[in-house]
């Protein structure tokens, strides 16, 4: 499998980002910040400093959660963040996706949505069942 380079990963979330956010007004988007004298690739570093953080959040929390371990139930149900957001489901409850991207845009959307600013000790309250569980996201997210 081919491993495509974080920074067309960051395009691509930030395309999808304007889009949701602006209802599809993309263009018309990318064109205001161009008169307000934002340059796009001023835009797109900005924007890849933004989602990179995010990024590497969601790498730790899939390593600690098994997402990356081809034997974990969360690599077989295609979620590796061992969400429970419904749908169809395993037997402990946790969501099984279609697809690893599938799995991947929804973990990304959760901690941007739930999560993003807080620190793994404050979000271990909410997101994970192990007291202890903080330690593994913060390993491997310090070490960037």
């Amino acid at each position: 499998m081919k491993k495509i380079p974080i920074e067309l990963i960051i395009v691509i979330l930030a395309v999808l980002y304007m889009i949701a956010v602006n209802g599809g007004k993309t263009q018309i988007v990318l064109e205001a910040n161009a008169k307000e004298g934002l340059q796009f690739g001023q835009l797109l570093e900005e924007t890849q400093k933004q989602y990179r953080d995010l990024y590497l959040l969601q790498k730790s929390v899939s390593i600690c959660e098994g997402g990356l371990n081809v034997d974990s139930l969360a690599y077989r149900n295609n979620n590796p963040g061992n969400l429970k957001a419904g749908g169809r489901t395993d037997n402990q409850g946790h969501t099984i996706y279609k697809s690893r991207l599938a799995g991947y845009m929804a973990h990304l959307s959760l901690l941007e949505r739930k999560y993003w600013g807080q620190t793994p000790l404050q979000m271990n309250k909410r997101y994970a069942t192990d007291p202890n569980w903080y330690e593994c996201v913060n390993f491997y997210y310090l070490r960037r």
